[in-house]
């Protein structure tokens, strides 16, 4: 039995998923249609796709770590020149705030990246085996399919 059960948030990004998936495909001049896939095609599309969808999960993360790393700076400027007292406890405050908040998005973007990991994983287990030569086109119309079935939209459990 599917992993999901039908249940909105493991159904959501999954048929999301599929459906950019297959609008890759189509969008592509450069992907024949008609062209056979190999056997790693699908996954390797898949994790490609989920990447793209968390990319700015991980940009949030490179400019917290980057706000981080300039309050750190500034702080060890003002403890280097002698600040007074009163200016680096809020520098002080201020780099650890942004390394909190540094902590949190990178935790956040590291969930995000383990959730498209089991997206992927479970994609490839909705979809399934696919026949031998099996065409980018015929891929596209089974991502689209098993991203509009029942047991993903929730409609039937």
């Amino acid at each position: 039995m599917d992993r999901t059960h039908g249940h909105p948030a493991t159904t959501a990004p999954l048929a999301a998923l599929l459906t950019t998936a297959a609008a890759v495909i189509d969008a592509n001049p450069h992907m024949k249609p008609n062209a056979e896939i190999g056997p790693r095609f699908v996954e390797g599309l898949l994790t490609l796709t989920a990447r793209r969808l968390a990319a700015p999960a991980r940009e949030q993360a490179r400019t917290a770590s980057r706000a981080a790393r300039a309050a750190a700076i500034a702080l060890h400027a003002h403890r280097r020149d002698g600040a007074h007292t009163d200016t680096l406890r809020a520098v002080t405050d201020r780099a650890d705030a942004a390394a909190r908040t540094a902590t949190a998005v990178l935790e956040q973007a590291a969930a995000v990246e383990r959730a498209a990991g089991r997206t992927v994983a479970a994609a490839l287990t909705a979809l399934g085996p696919l026949p031998a030569g099996t065409t980018r086109a015929q891929l596209s119309a089974a991502m689209r399919r098993t991203a509009a079935a029942p047991t993903l939209t929730g409609a039937t459990r």
